[in-house]
């Protein structure tokens, strides 16, 4: 076939666990030493757990309290399997991330450096574990008309949108107990409902107590423009090559205040480029698939679009590289065959 374009699409964090991609980092030499890479930087930092997390050692915890590791890690290892696809000869056109995968894709798409990029996330973590209140708020997701959802969760004190996922679904958080009544109501009108696993309502007032630190710290990075198109989730535009007029010092408190408007984002994709929401190729980077089941919530993307995988949790890593290749070439995506067979 003639080569469909690609997207990379950056998980959110829900999907990390620990060992995820240990098979990987022992096999692959590119994956290994983008997170040897990563490593070295947290380490010059006094930050010395997100290896072993990746490696899955014995006595690492996945803990709410070990926050600074699980996203270190999410970022290191969607980092280094966007390493590994682009040094298979898998380019994306262009990427997109959800939460916190929006700042692997922003490195992705060279809107930051992998230093820059690295040192935001850690420290991000830092700060909630410093400032926000663990297990005080939650998030649940809702499948009814975005209408209803809005005017349910403004019923309730302190509870706001986390983020638009496609046509008849939205996630909700804040405090907990009011979470915990919205999930009755839910129950009652028949709408399908789930928590999120996390222990924080990442996106709404419970992130308040780390804005100002974030904006402190977005002064401190260098911020450059795109060289590949990126989506802005919180804004639900693309972003293009070359454009300086959306990323700031104050995005990333913004970003982490601001809903994820990802029905927006594909909607914006559709009108920019029908091809690739209608033919391409839609890659999630990242430990398990959190976003793609997401796209299946959105009309403007089409049946005929292909979607594959990095990792599913549960299933053989490599397994699951093999059979994303053999889909990925069957779609005309030119791999670099001679550097894949040096290193699985």
């Amino acid at each position: 076939e003639r080569p469909r374009k690609v997207i990379f699409l950056f998980s959110p964090q829900g999907g990390q666990s620990i060992g995820m991609g240990a098979a990987l980092y022992k096999t692959v030499p590119t994956f290994r030493d983008a997170v040897d890479q990563c490593q070295a930087l947290l380490v010059s930092w006094g930050s010395t757990e997100m290896l072993p997390f990746v490696q899955g050692a014995p006595d690492i915890t996945q803990g709410d309290a070990n926050l600074e590791a699980g996203h270190t890690a999410l970022f290191t290892l969607e980092y280094s399997l966007a390493r590994m696809w682009t040094a298979w000869g898998v380019q994306p056109d262009v990427v997109l991330g959800q939460s916190l995968g929006e700042y692997p894709a922003l490195v992705c798409s060279g809107v930051l450096s992998l230093e820059d990029g690295l040192r935001l996330v850690w420290q991000r973590a830092r700060l909630i574990l410093q400032r926000c209140a663990l297990n005080s708020s939650a998030m649940l997701v809702i499948m009814a008309d975005i209408r209803s959802i809005e005017d349910m969760a403004r019923e309730y004190d302190g509870l706001s949108i986390v983020g638009y996922n496609g046509d008849y679904s939205a996630s909700v958080g804040g405090d907990i107990e009011q979470i915990k009544l919205l999930e009755d109501v839910c129950q009652q009108k028949g709408w399908w409902h789930r928590t999120i696993a996390a222990p924080y309502a990442y996106h709404t007032s419970a992130m308040e107590p780390i804005l100002d630190g974030l904006l402190d710290l977005g002064k401190a990075v260098t911020i450059s423009c795109p060289t590949i198109p990126v989506v802005s989730t919180i804004h639900g535009l693309v972003v293009e090559a070359g454009d300086p007029s959306v990323f700031s010092d104050e995005y990333f408190a913004h970003h982490a205040r601001r809903p994820i408007l990802l029905r927006d984002s594909i909607s914006a994709l559709a009108a920019r480029d029908a091809e690739l929401v209608s033919e391409g190729v839609w890659l999630e980077i990242g430990p398990h698939t959190l976003v793609l089941p997401q796209l299946q919530l959105n009309a403007a993307v089409s049946k005929d679009c292909l979607q594959v995988s990095s990792l599913r949790r549960g299933e053989v890593d490599g397994e699951v590289i093999c059979q994303t290749l053999a889909h990925l070439h069957c779609a005309g995506v030119d791999i670099r065959w001679q550097d894949v067979y040096k290193e699985l």
